[in-house]
């Protein structure tokens, strides 16, 4: 099963909630890092906390994950927990993680049973 999840292009910060193999699932997507400092502080802040999305898990308003980077085809939920299936990030014009400029226009959140099913999304 491959299930698109859906997110607010280009929004930095957003909580969605849906439900697969019976489970009632929120993802609380984020966005760190970035401000809009002067350039000389925003290369300070890149330097030490490389701007990027993360993301918190609850299934059944239960949280698995907490603060996990979102990286392209790494499933956010990479350990065993009660939660069946993964949440993966996947980039349709490469492998570039998700970004303020991607999310939601070349980068979409799936919801997969299996890994194997990553090769299948399109």
């Amino acid at each position: 099963m491959i299930q698109q999840i859906s997110i607010k292009p280009n929004y930095p910060n957003q909580i969605t909630n849906f439900t697969a193999n019976y489970q009632n699932i929120t993802l609380n997507l984020f966005w760190v890092g970035y401000s809009k400092n002067p350039e000389n502080q925003q290369e300070y802040i890149n330097y030490y906390c490389n701007p990027r999305f993360y993301a918190n898990i609850f299934v059944n308003n239960v949280e698995i994950v907490t603060s996990k980077p979102v990286v392209d085809k790494t499933p956010i939920n990479v350990y065993p927990t009660t939660f069946s299936g993964y949440i993966v990030a996947y980039n349709k014009t490469g492998n570039i993680d998700p970004t303020l400029e991607n999310i939601g226009v070349t980068v979409f959140l799936y919801y997969i049973d299996n890994l194997n099913e990553l090769e299948n999304i399109k």
